[in-house]
Parts: structure tokens; sequence; C-alpha cells
């Protein structure tokens, strides 16, 4: 083989192959005979001709760069060693580094829907704690707390006010809404229904409409009772009358007549007088009742009522009530 075929098969051989995947050159040569020139010296115009043959079977000649690599059209693969280890300092021609945070300068890939579900975060979270004392933490958004059983609380707050018992100031209580036959229950009635037992146990102040004008107070009094002897039946009332609506006398004394009378004071005139005298073994009396406020008989202002049975057992009941002077 001629000399400069020699050395350019074997540069060829250095640059693109080993020995154990040489690169095979197919070189073309014509003519005898050649000119020697020095290394590096300028190509000489005449001499023995060397090249590469293309596809159409011609020979083409090599070019070199201007580092004087030859020049190569087409695409060159390199399979590195297996597990070589690989720098990679740049990624599209943007400088990586390791640790560095910042999106802008980081290997952008696509994760799967799986794993972008995995690393999704909750949108609530759930916390759990043994005893009242354990947690610490402040959280912030959504808390899903789920204590034990029975657990004891202590509420200290409502939307971030602070609560207490025994208050009763509106602004500083938990708001709530109560059912509307709830709310029928505790709305006090337009009117109220008083009732008494006996004429000693109503202490209250009842206000009627004008049927016992000048009254005071405007209710009728039920008084009843025994006498023998001349008593006051109904106290006086300073400044006003005692008018007598109804009234019953009845008396068991047979053996002549009675002549039980009301009085107006103590010894006073007498403003009402009835005749009486029972049979053996039975009663005698005599009752008279006029709607209130209507009246029988009253007294003047100021005084009581007095029955003077004139010495003789009476049973009695006085319905009355009570006004001004006028």
């Amino acid at each position: 083989m001629h000399p400069v075929w020699a050395w350019l098969t074997d540069f060829l051989g250095r640059a693109f192959g080993t020995l154990a995947n040489p690169v095979y050159v197919k070189t073309v040569g014509g003519g005898s005979g050649g000119t020697a020139s020095t290394f590096g010296a300028s190509t000489p115009a005449l001499g023995t001709a060397a090249g590469f043959n293309n596809p159409s079977g011609n020979m083409e000649l090599g070019n070199l760069d201007a580092s004087g690599n030859l020049l190569v059209a087409g695409t060159l693969t390199i399979t590195p060693p297996v597990n070589a280890s690989t720098n990679i300092t740049e990624i599209g021609g943007a400088a990586l580094s390791i640790g560095q945070q910042t999106a802008a300068a980081s290997i952008p890939v696509i994760l799967p829907a799986a794993t972008i579900t995995t690393l999704t975060p909750p949108t609530t979270v759930t916390v759990q704690q043994a005893t009242a004392g354990n947690l610490n933490a402040t959280v912030v958004g959504t808390v899903t707390t789920t204590p034990p059983a029975n657990a004891s609380t202590n509420l200290t707050e409502v939307g971030g006010a602070a609560v207490s018992l025994g208050q009763q100031a509106a602004a500083a209580s938990i708001p709530v809404i109560l059912p509307a036959a709830t709310i029928t229950t505790l709305t006090p009635p337009t009117t109220v229904t008083v009732q008494q037992a006996t004429a000693a146990n109503l202490n209250a102040t009842v206000s009627l409409t004008d049927a016992f004008p000048n009254a005071s107070p405007r209710i009728i009094v039920t008084v009843t009772g025994s006498v023998s002897s001349n008593t006051a039946i109904v106290a006086a009332v300073a400044g006003n009358k005692i008018k007598v609506c109804g009234f019953y006398v009845a008396t068991a004394y047979s053996t002549g007549a009675i002549t039980p009378i009301f009085t107006d004071g103590n010894g006073g005139t007498t403003i009402w007088a009835l005749l009486l005298q029972a049979i053996a073994g039975t009663v005698s009396g005599a009752n008279l009742a006029v709607p209130a406020p209507a009246y029988i008989f009253s007294t003047a202002a100021g005084n009581a009522l007095y029955l003077n049975p004139n010495g003789q057992a009476c049973e009695y009941s006085v319905s009355y009530f009570s006004t001004d002077a006028a």
C-alpha cells in the first residue's frame, strides 16, 4: 500500500474506531508514483491523488476544518460504556446546578396522574388527640377534630369572642334559633286569669275595666263567719265606702224572733235590718244580691261594717267592694 493510504487509513481508524470496533475506509487511488510533501506545508500542485469513493463510484477529496480535523457529514452515534458517569452542566444551553429551588432554572418534567393525586395535599385534615393537653399545634384552614367518646370540652371562645358562664349580656351570648313551638310556649299571654282560693291569699293588683268605677281595689270580696255579738265583719278603709252587693244571714234560734242589723260603724246608724225566727230543729235566714257595680247598702267613707245579731248566734256571708267617697 502506498504510504499515503496507509496513513489515512490509520488516521480514520484512530479517530472513529477502536481495535475492537474499527472504522473501515475504502480508499481510491490512481496512477503510480507520488510526490513526497512535508507535513504542514502547502499542498503541492501535482502528485498522487487520494480521496474517498462516493455513492456514484467517483472519487471525492477529504476536507479538513480550521483545526485540521477531518470533516464528516452525517450522524455520529456514540455508545458510552455501561454505567458511565455523565456530568450534566447545561439543559437547552442554560446552566444547571444541584440544590437550587428556582422553577425557572429547573428541569421540566411531567408527573403521572397517580403521582399528582398522591402528592396533592388533602382539603381537610383530621386531628385526633389522646388527651386534652397533648395537642400543641397552630392550624390554618379547616380542621375536623374527632374527640374521644363522651369527651369533656372547655368552650372558651365563639367566633373569636370570649364566652363565660353566668353573664347575661346579649352581645356576649351564643346566638341560637328556637323552634316555633318553643317560641309559642315562651311567649307571655296577652291576658292573665287570676283565681284565688280564699279572700286573704291573693296578693296582687288587678286592673279591670270600669265595671267598678272609683273602686279601691276594684274587686269583689266575700267574707263569711258567725257572730253572737256586735262585730266588725268588714274593716274600715280610710277614705272609702264599703258597698255591699250581696249578703246572707241565717240563725237556728227558734225561741223567739231576733233582729240582726248591719250598722255604719260600731253603734252607728242601722243601714239594713232583718227579722228572723227559726222553726225548731231548722235554720231560718235571708239573702239578697245585685250585680256590681250596683250595691244594696254601704257605709260612710272611712267606717267599718258591723253586724249585730242582738245576742243570738248568726251565720253570715257578705260580698262587697270598696270605693272612694263618691
